[in-house]
């Protein structure tokens, strides 16, 4: 039986021993029902070793056309985001009801591929030892998750894989999880999972096709329904086993809107409200706020990258002129923002020794990269696929700005400035750029090195 990852089910015994519904019915099956006789003192034990038994083959999961075809369906439908009220419950079991936390809120959803996701969740909810509402805002993103607790008034920052603490989290999370299950039934890149259509049905009065995913050998499926007219998801359940007393638990999707959600750089940033505290993990902190003897490179990082005409870039190729690496992303609604400011330095320094450079990173094709720069007003040199250059640099979120000097140093860094603030960020960028020119540049800074963790996110 397949259990929801991160918080399971608790079964919470008299005797004060907490299982999980899975080792429940495992202890049940392995419980012998005779016992096998001892060796009599006439009779020793055989000392032939026994065998060592084969582990049983799991069976290979299988995938039916017709529900590969409806998941294609649905994978195109996703492309574009959604928004929903979203509702996490049991169902038809009072066992379940009394210890599976209860969550209801505004789920909104912006994808850049079948399995890369990035998800806001805000809403209330409850867990069985806490029934008084507790609110949460979840953002999800591929490398970070950011959240805020109304209850214990803590506003966190941790890597989106890995262990996650706090009531209002645990709560979220069972949407999230559900969601990311999903992702990985629509990865073609991936092992093919388990898949079968099952027969129609109504979740709200919506008719759906019914899809079976099994995504390990020997669980049982999750079941999905897809509105039949959109292919947008409506219901996500796991069966539970008529010896655990049947019943369900679901994620129902309601008043769902296709296409992408708003785009606006504060719907995809939660921001720490007034006297929160602060639980940041040392990965997202800004470079000075980091611990101080950490080791640091203090040679030029040495990279090199193709442009859109096939041109190699480097740190070398830029001396004598003053460079400023816009890195972006054509996914990233953050950069719609950013790109204008870049297009007035282009403007205003068009007839000096400066290089404006776009790196984008994470994305698509080089001549979707350089169409969509078009469209956004980027008349400078492009760089479609810079993730090499941004590894080396310590850059890893977008939209973020590194200016070089004439000898291809790193002179300034910065990713996303706080509250959104481009205007006065781009302000500190003039003002670097200003000096190199003048020849009054500081000290350069010393470049991270490769495998730092990204710098500081909005919020602090």
């Amino acid at each position: 039986m397949r259990l929801p990852r991160p918080i399971g089910i608790l079964f919470v015994l008299t005797t004060g021993l907490v299982l999980t519904a899975g080792q429940a019915l495992a202890q049940q099956q392995k419980t012998p029902t005779t016992r096998p006789s001892s060796p009599t003192p006439t009779q020793p034990a055989a000392t032939t070793p026994a065998a060592t038994p084969t582990p049983p083959t799991p069976p290979k999961l299988v995938a039916t056309s017709d529900a590969k075809h409806r998941l294609d369906a649905v994978r195109q439908a996703l492309m574009h985001g959604f928004s929903a009220t979203v509702k996490t419950y049991s169902a038809d079991n009072s066992l379940l009801a009394s210890i599976y936390p209860k969550a209801e809120g505004f789920w909104m959803q912006h994808t850049t591929s079948p399995t890369i996701w990035t998800v806001r969740y805000t809403g209330t909810g409850s867990l069985p030892t806490e029934p008084d509402p507790i609110g949460f805002d979840v953002l999800w993103t591929p490398q970070w998750t950011t959240w805020s607790d109304t209850k214990q008034k803590r506003y966190s920052i941790q890597p989106t894989r890995g262990k996650k603490t706090g009531e209002a989290y645990m709560i979220a999370q069972n949407a999230w999880t559900q969601a990311g299950d999903l992702a990985k039934a629509l990865d073609k890149e991936s092992k093919a999972p388990g898949l079968e259509l099952r027969p129609d049905a109504k979740v709200q009065g919506v008719p759906c096709h019914v899809v079976a995913v099994t995504l390990k050998p020997n669980t049982d499926p999750v079941l999905w329904y897809f509105g039949i007219e959109d292919n947008l998801p409506r219901r996500c359940e796991i069966l539970m086993p008529k010896g655990a007393g049947g019943g369900a638990l679901r994620v129902d999707f309601t008043d769902v809107v296709a296409a992408a959600p708003p785009l606006d750089a504060d719907d995809w940033t939660i921001t720490r409200p007034d006297g929160y505290d602060l639980k940041i993990n040392p990965a997202y902190k800004a470079p000075e706020d980091r611990n101080p003897t950490r080791t640091i490179r203090t040679t030029v990082p040495q990279w090199e990258v193709a442009d859109s005409e096939g041109v190699l870039l480097s740190p070398h190729s830029l001396r004598k002129k003053v460079t400023v690496l816009y890195f972006w992303g054509t996914w990233s609604p953050l950069c719609k923002k950013a790109t204008p400011q870049v297009a007035l330095l282009a403007k205003d320094y068009a007839d000096k020794s400066v290089e404006i450079v776009s790196m984008a990173i994470r994305d698509g094709s080089p001549e979707a990269v350089v169409n969509a720069a078009h469209a956004q007003g980027q008349t400078w040199r492009q760089v479609p696929a810079a993730d090499d250059a941004a590894s080396l640099l310590g850059v890893h979120v977008v939209p973020s700005v590194v200016v070089l000097d004439d000898q291809g140093r790193v002179l300034f860094k910065s990713g996303r400035p706080k509250g959104n603030d481009y205007p006065a960020l781009y302000a500190r960028v003039r003002s670097t750029i200003d000096k190199a020119l003048a020849g009054k540049s500081a000290k350069p800074i010393p470049a991270i090195k490769k495998g730092t963790p990204m710098p500081r996110i909005p919020g602090k």
